[in-house]
């Protein structure tokens, strides 16, 4: 004889044993009447929800996240948490425990007799912390110490360069003589003439 695992909703029987002590594959005699029991044990689905967020529930001290589901003896009992508050990861926003469905405090000891479901009710109670600049990159401490170099030596060397062209020694100045027009003359008798001039105006000479 042998006897498998089966489920119903929300419901595990598992076999634990024969009622005549037989394990769960023996052969039995058929010697004359005799009417036999396979005994199994029976497991209930809990589900764990939360609104409006993914909380935590623990489950005696283990973390199950929101919504999930476990599987218990019928007739055990288990210690249900909701910890408060709690980050929402999507919006990084605090919440905090508000109730049970049912009206539970927050740390309850529940019974398995059947399959159940318990829901958290959280409330947000602070708007989410502001976002973080990004973390700088690799090359940030090189340009960082570049613009200080930058900004220490390049005040000297204008000084010295200032300095230095002040000294005796320093470079050479190149002179430029100041243009001057052309001045036109008068060939005849040397008086100068407006560049326009056809006609010299102190002798009438013909300058063109």
């Amino acid at each position: 004889m042998n006897v498998f695992p089966q489920e119903e909703a929300g419901r595990r029987f598992t076999f634990a044993n024969w009622s005549d002590g037989g394990a769960q594959n023996h052969t039995l005699a058929c010697d004359g009447p005799r009417t036999l029991s396979a005994i199994f044990t029976v497991d209930d689905l809990v589900g764990l929800f939360s609104s409006p967020i993914r909380a935590v529930i623990l489950v005696d001290g283990t973390a199950h996240f929101a919504p999930d589901a476990f599987w218990c003896r019928e007739g055990s009992a288990h210690v249900l948490e909701a910890p408060s508050p709690q980050v929402d990861n999507a919006s990084r926003s605090q919440y905090r425990f508000t109730g049970w469905a049912d009206g539970a405090p927050p740390v309850r000891t529940i019974m398995c007799a059947r399959p159940t479901n318990f829901t958290a009710f959280f409330e947000a109670i602070s708007p989410p912390p502001p976002e973080l600049p990004p973390a700088p990159g690799p090359g940030y401490p090189i340009l960082v110490l570049t613009v200080i170099a930058l900004a220490v030596f390049l005040p000297v060397l204008l000084v010295w360069w200032l300095d230095w062209r002040r000294r005796p020694g320093g470079p050479p100045v190149t002179q430029v003589a100041p243009l001057t027009p052309s001045v036109q003359r008068c060939p005849a008798c040397g008086s100068p003439a407006g560049p326009d001039w056809t006609f010299c105006m102190q002798c009438g000479a013909p300058l063109r």
